[in-house]
């Protein structure tokens, strides 16, 4: 974890309004290679006809104006008509590069959708770059995340609220769950996620950054309390020094406080469970090796999820 000292500067959400543009990258859009020979095996038409002359560019650009399109309508600062239609889709779909992943499902989808509207190779670009035009497209969209759905490549969580939670907040963000197509669980081993009540560590304003992959001069960073969809590539002089620390792979069961509902709320968006973990003041003391408490859970987490049978 490294303190984010940037001038408090709040995360953009979408590719497109972000200085550094990952998705122009050459070693961002080598990763398309698969997901190309994918959809053209798949329909050797899902261009439309005459493949783009840097087919891998375009799917990148592509995939680019989705995320955007994405955040734009549904994020927390979209349109109120599209975010009571749908939350949005998880931003770990549009990376997923293998073959039959989330990504090729995806772009398969929103093509047989440019397809069904006539739409030429620009189609992307004209409809979706800007709001109002990409708010007649919401069914893009909700038929992406039917199709990642049946596919098994994106779930929705089953929720157990902690009997400790107030009985008014725990009815509210109860409300909040199934407006957003999560399932309310009556028991704890029903559950993907246990909802506990706020602690010391849940309810602070987000003040660290998790360094997630680095490439040259230039870090991956995750934010705290943001979705995945607010993660970007800063400078490292701008991030600051630190381990690489990837996500964690997912136990059967999360444990999480209450926030992870409310920020649900906020973003439209499901928020990165590690942020989340149960924290008590205790745990934001250092210990003798410097290591502060937040870490510790981390690294006492990942080694109990190494030991799971």
């Amino acid at each position: 974890l490294v303190a984010r000292g940037m001038a408090d500067r709040e995360p953009v959400g979408g590719p497109l309004r972000r200085k550094f543009r990952e998705h122009e990258q050459p070693w961002h859009t080598r990763k398309f290679d698969k997901v190309r020979e994918w959809l053209q095996d798949a329909d050797p038409q899902i261009f439309g006809g005459k493949a783009p002359a840097e087919p891998n560019a375009f799917l990148a650009h592509t995939t680019a104006i989705l995320q955007q399109a994405s955040e734009d309508l549904f994020g927390e600062k979209g349109m109120d008509e599209a975010r009571a239609s749908m939350t949005k889709i998880p931003s770990r779909a549009f990376s997923d590069f293998e073959p039959d992943g989330a990504l090729c499902v995806l772009l398969q989808s929103a093509f047989a959708y440019r397809r069904s509207q006539g739409g030429g190779p620009q189609w992307f670009e004209e409809q979706l770059s800007d709001k109002e035009s990409a708010s007649q497209h919401l069914a893009l969209f909700a038929g992406a995340e039917k199709a990642l759905l049946n596919a098994g490549l994106i779930s929705r969580p089953k929720l157990f609220f902690s009997e400790d939670l107030p009985r008014v907040e725990a009815e509210r963000l109860r409300g909040v769950a199934k407006a957003h197509n999560a399932t309310v669980v009556q028991r704890v081993d029903q559950a993907t996620h246990e909802i506990l009540p706020l602690t010391g560590g849940g309810a602070g304003k987000a003040s660290q950054i998790r360094l997630l992959a680095k490439q040259g001069m230039i870090v991956k960073v995750h934010h705290g309390f943001y979705p995945e969809s607010f993660d970007e590539w800063l400078p490292q002089s701008t991030a600051g020094k630190g381990r690489l620390e990837p996500p964690l792979p997912a136990p059967k069961l999360w444990k999480v406080t209450a926030r992870f509902v409310q920020d649900l709320e906020r973003f439209n968006e499901w928020g990165v469970e590690e942020d989340y973990l149960p924290c008590t003041p205790a745990d934001l003391e250092e210990d003798d090796h410097g290591r502060a408490g937040a870490k510790r859970k981390r690294e006492s987490l990942h080694r109990a999820i190494r030991a799971r049978p």
